[in-house]
């Protein structure tokens, strides 16, 4: 399966996020009284979508909450890229421009490095979905974009509700935009395209 995946992809979720961290942190006490957020990006591929939960969490979250964001995948080749934080001009084409100036470095061979405050917030790990969800602390968000659909019916149905076991209540669960859950059996909350809550 080709790994597909840029910077902001489907940004109005990201744009939710932003409008919405007020109440998100409101709905779910844990976080003020941890002073972190907990968020999953599975699969996290060649590290664009936890780079940018890390970047808009660093944009809209309030003074003492802190990001902390596991990514994982099941190829250890693209978690090794991820883990790395370096990109091509063309791999950051998505990135608004004044995100490109704050948040990466230009290196001399021209590759883009991510800023060590971004990169600090964000531990990749090799996974396998299939696998139980042995997690010790649940997540407040959780994204899982575009995956599920190569997936059978009943995979779909059984990876749904892992997901929303280990989310937090209140938390929010991310899919793609092409994806749609609504005719399996889970006890999550539509909120819109992509986004529900449990």
């Amino acid at each position: 399966m080709r790994n597909t995946t840029d910077f902001f992809r489907e940004p109005a979720h990201f744009d939710y996020i932003k409008k919405n961290i007020e109440s998100i942190i409101e709905k779910i006490p844990r976080i003020k009284q941890k002073g972190e957020i907990r968020v999953w990006s599975a699969p996290c591929s060649s590290g664009e979508e936890p780079i940018t939960v890390s970047v808009v969490l660093k944009e809209c979250l309030p003074g003492g909450i802190t990001a902390k964001i596991l990514a994982t995948d099941i190829s250890e080749k693209v978690v090794t890229k991820a883990a790395k934080g370096i990109y091509t001009e063309t791999e950051c084409r998505g990135l608004p421009k004044q995100y490109m100036t704050a948040y990466f470095q230009k290196q001399p061979d021209g590759f883009y490095r991510v800023n060590d405050d971004i990169k600090k917030c964000v531990t990749y790990r090799v996974f396998n979905l299939m696998e139980d969800f042995m997690f010790q602390k649940g997540f407040d968000i959780v994204f899982c974009r575009n995956l599920m659909m190569y997936f059978d019916f009943d995979i779909q149905q059984k990876l749904i509700n892992k997901f929303y076991d280990v989310i937090i209540p209140n938390g929010l669960f991310f899919i793609g935009h092409a994806e749609n859950i609504l005719d399996k059996k889970h006890k999550f909350k539509y909120i819109q395209t992509g986004v529900y809550k449990k």
